[in-house]
């Protein structure tokens, strides 16, 4: 009785999860999508401050800002 009602599970949570697969692949490339772009960000940034001096980096950061 107990692998019935197991068996019985798995099968229903499969079949929810084909119902929604669309809005799970949805979300996950969203969601790569901003950690990616958060990650391309912080190399940006990381980089111009070790190539370039504060001040720069600062009038950069206003532009940004501002225009955001």
């Amino acid at each position: 009785m107990p692998v019935d009602l197991v068996r019985t599970a798995i099968i229903r949570a499969r079949r929810e999860l084909r119902k929604s697969a669309a809005l799970v692949l949805n979300s996950s490339a969203l969601a790569i999508g901003t950690i990616a772009a958060a990650g391309l960000g912080f190399v940006y940034w990381w980089l111009a401050a070790r190539l370039f001096p504060p001040e720069v980096i600062g009038k950069a950061a206003a532009l940004l800002s501002v225009m955001a």
